[in-house]
């Protein structure tokens, strides 16, 4: 029982981690991205290409100040799903984007969405973590965002430089609907383990 138990316990965070570095993944190539997609394919002026940057900023900070301390627990896990799959849509909606407006709604709720989700997958990982592993655990949630920054940088270069920026979205669409069924699956196996309370 206990191997099977540990079995479980390495499933569900090999998963977290899987959808860790999926999202950061997408988000560190949005945040590369869209400036560029701003500038040469929608042709906005200099001032508004940063402003993306800033709305979604903004945005991952209202969500980090007013939000996330606003969840239940119990409901931390569905709560990324949702949140992941808002995020997909809006890069969905990047794909199809033709004026700088849309462009700005869209990094602001993008930011929102990943505001929620980085802190949130902390509290599940602190939340699966065996007494004694918890540590090792956030180690290893740390590495994936790690590697997930690099990994992002590298593939939004290799991206961008093969085909249209515009249609680099429908990649990033993919890595972050597999981060989105990731999730998802993820939230009906824990679902009976965030009701411990974190220490």
């Amino acid at each position: 029982m206990n191997n099977t138990n540990n079995k479980l316990l390495l499933i569900n965070l090999i998963m977290l981690l899987s959808v860790a570095f999926t999202m950061r993944t997408s988000t560190n190539m949005l945040m590369t991205v869209v400036p560029v997609f701003t500038k040469y394919v929608i042709n906005a002026d200099v001032f508004f290409v940063g402003l993306t940057a800033t709305l979604y900023g903004i945005g991952a900070m209202v969500a980090n100040v007013l939000i996330n301390g606003r969840i239940n627990i119990e409901k931390t896990p569905r709560t990324i799903a949702l949140l992941l799959l808002i995020m997909t849509v809006g890069i969905f909606f990047y794909l199809l984007s033709n004026n700088i407006y849309e462009v700005l709604i869209l990094s602001t709720v993008t930011g929102l969405s990943m505001g929620v989700v980085q802190p949130l997958l902390m509290t599940v990982t602190n939340v699966i973590a065996p007494p004694g592993k918890r540590d090792r655990y956030i180690a290893a949630y740390t590495a994936s965002l790690s590697l997930s920054l690099i990994f992002g940088v590298v593939m939004e270069g290799l991206i961008t430089s093969s085909i249209n920026v515009r249609y680099a979205f429908l990649i990033f669409l993919f890595i972050s609907l597999l981060s989105t069924v990731l999730m998802f699956t993820l939230s009906t196996r824990i679902k009976m383990n965030m009701k411990r309370k974190i220490d």
